[in-house]
This record gives structure tokens, sequence and C-alpha cells, in this order.
């Protein structure tokens, strides 16, 4: 897995809930949110299972020291549709399809 700080385009006719709207702390002139990108986050039908759940609680791990020193709150990942609802069984929602529609944009905070 990889962590990483990625900027996020949050359109004002979006359709996110207007309680995770207010939490992600969009500049008012860009319409940008400040996330944290979980990514390369790979899973194998070889590894045991839980291992991407114990992955997600080590990114956590850091992602909590990162947000004491930077402050950035909201953790962003991509992913297919079928991943979708393992996600949302952690915890993350869904927020928007990336631009090619390729990609489920899903966002959770720290």
């Amino acid at each position: 897995m990889t962590l990483s700080i990625k900027c996020t385009a949050i359109p004002e006719d979006s359709g996110i809930d207007p309680k995770i709207l207010c939490k992600m702390n969009i500049d008012g002139r860009s319409g940008v949110a400040q996330a944290y990108l979980l990514g390369q986050l790979s899973r194998s039908s070889k590894a045991p299972k839980g291992f991407g759940e114990e992955l997600i609680k080590v990114a956590f791990a850091e992602l909590e020291v990162a947000k004491r020193k930077v402050g950035c709150r909201m953790l962003r990942l991509d992913c297919h549709d079928e991943l979708i609802p393992y996600y949302e069984g952690l915890g993350f929602k869904f927020i928007r399809k990336n631009e090619a529609g390729t990609l489920n944009q899903m966002v959770i905070f720290i």
C-alpha cells in the first residue's frame, strides 16, 4: 500500500450527503478538499482472510501521526465497483466516480 496526499475536486452538484460535505473542509474558491490517498492496496487470492483489513489498520495508525502533524482528516481511496460493499463495511462512503468513470472515489474521516 501507499499513502500520499491528493486533492479531491468536489463539484457543487456532487449529490454528496451534506453531513459529509461539511466534514470535508472544502476550499470555497477552488472547490477542492485535501485528502490522504490510500493507494496500491492490492489483494491476492493467496493472502489470508482479513489481510486487507490489517493493512488498513496499519494505514490508519500512520495517518493518526500524520494528522497530528499536518492536520488533514480525510482519507480517500479509489476502487472498482465490486469492492464498494467491502469498503463500506469498513466505514468508507462512496462520493463519486472518477472523471474517467472507471473507479469509485470513497472517503472516511480520521
